[in-house]
């Protein structure tokens, strides 16, 4: 066998190995595919609205964003005692628990949201956004929340304060090396703040955020957790 030709048959399975091993894009998920996956929660313990939410979302391995709002005479806390083993199921346990809540499916993503609307904060246009250099939701969604036209909007609004969950920095834990983590590459424009953290999740494949606003004589603030 020739030199030339040795080198060409190198470069074809070369070409071949390297087309065969790229990372191959996810074919979107329908929203029936979605709601069919199981969750997997029939006989666990009564949780709160949140935390029923969360656990639907982490057990199935879904994308989703709930938003919870407080007062103060709120009557004791609604439970969840899941009956259904699908998240379609549980969603509909969560709503049928706690009647002030729908929830909806918005590209891929599944928001839990108040029956009677979505707060003003979070139909805040944002003009433009980008995720930059971070990896972590927390460490995205705290970009976010830092837009110059997100914290006059919260100002104007009465709001103490918005924070995120743990995870702020996105820099690794001390000890033995991560494996390295994709950047989640989120750049927006022309977007409401709810759909601004819709494109977090849906970036991230799986996880969740939660918006809490608190309205009580004095006290007035909001704030956004993405639970680890």
């Amino acid at each position: 066998m020739s030199h030339r030709l040795v080198t060409v048959l190198v470069l074809f399975l070369g070409a071949f190995a390297f087309a065969r091993y790229q990372e191959q894009p996810e074919e979107p998920v329908t929203e029936q595919e979605l709601l069919v996956r199981p969750a997997e929660l029939a006989g666990a313990p009564a949780l709160s609205v949140d935390m029923a939410f969360m656990m639907a979302m982490d057990r199935s391995r879904t994308a989703g964003g709930a938003v919870i709002l407080h007062g103060c005479d709120e009557p004791a806390k609604k439970v969840v005692r899941y009956r259904g083993n699908t998240l379609q199921e549980v969603l509909n346990d969560i709503v049928t628990a706690d009647p002030s809540y729908r929830w909806e499916v918005e590209n891929g993503v599944v928001n839990l949201l108040p029956a009677k609307g979505v707060p003003n904060l979070l139909n805040l246009q944002i003009a433009s956004y980008d995720s930059g250099e971070a990896w972590s939701l927390a460490t995205a969604g705290a970009y976010l929340l830092a837009l110059p036209q997100v914290r006059k909007r919260a100002t104007v609004m009465g709001f103490s304060q918005g924070i995120t969950g743990s995870g702020l920095s996105g820099a690794p834990p001390l000890g033995p090396p991560t494996p390295v983590r994709k950047l989640l590459g989120v750049r927006l424009q022309d977007v409401t703040l709810l759909e601004a953290l819709n494109a977090l999740v849906r970036a991230n494949r799986h996880g969740e955020w939660i918006y809490h606003e608190t309205h009580c004589q004095l006290e007035n603030n909001f704030q956004v957790q993405f639970p680890e």
